[in-house]
């Protein structure tokens, strides 16, 4: 259970001697489950003490040198790092300029340009990784949703609703918004939840994104849903992961049901929702779509048909908590995780 509140977290990020493991389930269905995770670099967070807001979704890029980018929302700025772990350079910083950020709440990178969404500003920033101010794109008084954001060619597709007068209004709307690179609305599409409030309705369509090639796969990450759409809008699927089988799936939906906890068509206002965290990110790496939950990754293929679950574990001890994944260079798959005895580390899984 958790409740829908910003939380500021310190970040730790394993040193280079450690490793990571995973293990496949067992039977496993081919030899492209057999995978390596290890860690990417150490932080000396004495020296750069990140806070990324985890309750966001996208706190961490890789870009294609393998330099890495960190939101660090709780000083208004983008953290870059080097494939070794040195500090390169910061973007942001509290303000009103155009070179400021305020909140920022999720970043993804384009060749040398890094695409930058401004909680507090309600815009779209861009700027080149060496920290120079391009452009910014007003997106007006409309809700971000989980903060998700994809560049796929000149077009933007984030999670955006607008505020609606009514709960209708609400309901009317889409799930993906995509826009030019203007901040110019071209079209929504996608199937929302539909909640009981406004506040649910944002809530409860709060999802993760992830690209391979015009294909935009997500996931909810309030509840066990799985979709994939062409970057036009058409459906390829949208599954309800209660119907497949999983027992991690069935095992969250009962303990969700045993602690009362609130429903698109129940949820409290006050003292904020309780909800449950289905999963903790997405990510594409050979065909292939990962489900991140707290201590596994659950594969599914092109057609969101379960293969294979994978158990992550550190130094063969379980992590405390996978907290995020995405898909990096090469099709790897990057990751924060939480360990009980290291902090926070950074990961990438090859395959």
């Amino acid at each position: 259970m958790r409740r829908l509140a910003i939380g500021v977290l310190p970040l730790f990020l394993l040193s280079s001697q450690s490793t990571i493991s995973c293990r496949p389930s067992r039977p496993s269905r081919s030899s492209a489950d057999m995978v390596g995770v290890r860690d990417l670099f150490e932080i000396d967070t004495d020296r750069f003490p990140i806070r990324p807001l985890l309750p966001y979704n996208n706190p961490l890029f890789v870009h294609e040198d393998r330099s890495v980018s960190i939101v660090d929302s709780a000083r208004h700025r983008i953290c870059r790092f080097d494939e070794a772990g040195r500090l390169i350079g910061t973007i942001g910083g509290i303000g009103q300029r155009d070179e400021d950020l305020y909140y920022p709440a999720g970043i993804h990178g384009q060749g040398d340009l890094i695409h930058v969404l401004n909680d507090s500003g309600k815009e779209l920033k861009v700027f080149e990784r060496n920290g120079r101010f391009i452009s910014k794109a007003a997106l007006g008084e409309r809700l971000m949703g989980s903060f998700s954001l994809l560049v796929v060619g000149d077009q933007i597709i984030i999670p955006i609703r607008g505020w609606g007068r009514s709960l209708e209004d609400v309901q009317s709307q889409k799930l993906l918004t995509v826009f030019d690179s203007q901040g110019r609305t071209l079209r929504a599409f996608g199937t929302m939840i539909q909640c009981v409030t406004a506040p649910g309705q944002n809530i409860f369509n709060s999802v993760y994104l992830v690209a391979d090639g015009r294909i935009i796969y997500g996931a909810f990450k309030f509840l066990p849903i799985i979709f994939a759409y062409d970057i036009d809008g058409k459906e390829i699927y949208f599954k309800d992961l209660t119907k497949a089988g999983l027992p991690e799936i069935d095992a969250l939906v009962q303990k969700a049901q045993e602690d009362n906890l609130d429903r698109p068509d129940k949820i409290s206002i006050e003292g904020g929702a309780k909800i449950k965290n289905y999963c903790m990110g997405v990510g594409i790496s050979k065909g292939d779509f990962f489900y991140a939950q707290a201590d596994r990754l659950l594969v599914f293929d092109e057609k969101g048909r379960f293969r294979t679950r994978i158990h992550v574990s550190l130094d063969r001890s379980p992590l405390q908590k996978l907290e995020f994944i995405t898909t990096g260079p090469g099709g790897s798959i990057y990751g924060l995780a939480r360990s009980p005895n290291k902090g926070y580390v950074v990961f990438r899984m090859d395959r």
